[in-house]
């Protein structure tokens, strides 16, 4: 078209001038498009609406065609197109999709046993859908056990519960940076010397933790350090994991290990 307008004397026309006429064609286009869509989506009087064969059925014809399509559409696109049309969301649904699915958060879903029972049925789309969601934030009821202390070393393994809160920000990519503090049972317990601040990041349905243990009487003394790394289920409500305490180090680097154990944790009731 603009080859045609060049041979009419155009070469120097305004931009205004050329572009309104290729704007005109396609509002023409864009009119014809929406005509045919009416007509294929059964909307139109000269075609029965049970003899409409959809949109995804007019373009595609074939699902494998349509699967190809979502290949190049990101998990946040494809989730509010299907939204939007039950057709795309039975295609983006179907078993042949899984793979595409799985693609989605490949290496960060994680499975632990105590909880592969109730997520075992669940289907590729539905682990991404639970994973864009999970949030740990909240009041969990944690329960561990202390089972190794430093080696060569006498240690009475010991049994432990607290609660934790966590302040999960929001998620990005199925990543999300948390915080949370430590509110101890007992209220000899809570009246101690220790004071702990807690960072993390939650990746999938992994966190990982730094716990820091200072003293109330010097918030600038450290007294240990406690890395933990946990899976938490799909429904939010469970996780369980391992830690590693170590003591305070000058260089800013982890000092040598004092103790390591393991811990399951329950989200509570009333927690919001």
């Amino acid at each position: 078209m603009v080859t045609e307008m060049t041979r009419a004397g155009l070469d120097c026309a305004s931009p205004r001038t050329v572009l309104l006429p290729v704007v005109g064609h396609c509002e023409q286009v864009v009119r014809s498009r929406c005509a045919l869509r009416a007509e294929l989506a059964g909307y139109c009087p000269g075609l029965p609406a049970a003899r409409s064969p959809g949109p995804l059925g007019s373009c595609f014809g074939e699902v494998g065609v349509a699967i190809n399509i979502l290949t190049f559409l990101d998990p946040y696109s494809l989730t509010r197109i299907s939204m939007c049309c039950s057709q795309f969301r039975s295609v983006s649904e179907h078993p042949t999709t899984d793979a595409i699915w799985m693609l989605f958060y490949e290496n960060r879903y994680f499975i632990n046993p105590k909880f592969a029972r109730q997520e075992a049925l669940l289907r590729p789309y539905q682990i991404y859908g639970c994973l864009e969601t999970l949030s740990i934030s909240g009041k969990w009821h944690v329960r561990g056990l202390a089972s190794q202390g430093p080696g060569g070393e006498p240690f009475s393994p010991y049994k432990y519960e607290y609660y934790q809160h966590f302040h999960q920000g929001r998620r990005h990519h199925l990543s999300a940076d948390f915080s949370g503090e430590v509110e101890f049972i007992s209220p000899a317990e809570s009246v101690g010397e220790e004071a702990f601040s807690v960072h993390g990041k939650v990746d999938g349905n992994c966190l990982v933790m730094h716990e820091s243990i200072r003293s109330k009487d010097d918030p600038t003394g450290m007294i240990a350090v406690n890395i933990c790394s946990a899976v938490v289920s799909l429904d939010g409500q469970c996780m369980a994991g391992v830690w590693t305490q170590h003591a305070p180090s000058r260089e800013g680097v982890l000092g040598a290990g004092v103790s390591s154990g393991t811990f399951e944790a329950r989200r509570c009731v009333d927690s919001t």
